[in-house]
C-alpha cells in the first residue's frame, strides 16, 4: 500500500500517481481521460439553434437555451475523478492525498470530494502541469511528500 496519492489534473485528463516513500519518485498508477473537453463548443453541440415564428409579422427568429456544454463536461469529469478516488479510499489504498490541478478545476474538484477525501488532502497546488512527465511533476512538489502529523 502506498501512503501517498498524487492527482495531477486538467479538464481533459487526470493522472493518478503513487509515491512509495515520502522523498521518492512518483509512479503513475492510472490515467482518467475526458477527451470531450478537447473539442470546441461548436463540435460538442450537434444540432443547430431552434427557430420559431415571430408573433409580429411573418419572420422567423432563432432561439437557444444558453448552456455551457464544456462546463457540464467538466462537472461530469470531476465526478468521475471523485468516484475513482472514493474507490481507492474504500479499499484503503492511500492515507494522504496531494492534488495538483488547473486553477478553475482545483476549487471545483475539492468541492466535489467527500469529507473523507477532503481530510486526506495534505497538499494542493493550483497549477496546470498534468501534461508534464512524472519527474517534472515531482519537482513542483515539496521535498517530503508525507505529513507525519496525521
Amino acid at each position: 500500500m502506498s501512503n501517498i496519492l498524487v492527482v495531477a489534473a486538467d479538464t481533459t485528463c487526470a493522472r493518478i500517481f503513487k509515491a512509495t516513500t515520502s522523498k521518492g519518485p512518483l509512479e503513475e498508477k492510472e490515467v482518467l481521460v475526458h477527451p470531450e473537453n478537447r473539442l470546441s463548443e461548436k463540435d460538442l453541440i450537434s444540432d443547430r439553434k431552434g427557430s420559431t415564428f415571430s408573433s409580429h409579422g411573418s419572420g422567423r427568429s432563432s432561439y437557444s437555451k444558453h448552456t455551457d456544454t464544456k462546463d457540464q463536461g467538466t462537472k461530469e469529469f470531476i465526478k468521475e475523478i471523485n468516484d475513482y478516488l472514493m474507490k481507492l479510499e474504500t479499499n484503503n489504498e492511500f492515507k494522504q492525498l496531494i492534488i495538483i490541478a488547473a486553477p478553475k478545476l482545483l476549487g471545483a474538484l475539492k468541492k466535489q470530494l467527500n469529507s473523507g477525501l477532503q481530510k486526506r488532502i495534505t497538499y494542493e497546488l493550483n497549477k496546470n502541469i498534468a501534461k508534464l512527465n512524472a519527474d517534472e511533476i515531482r519537482m513542483h512538489l515539496p521535498k517530503y511528500l508525507a505529513r507525519t502529523d496525521l
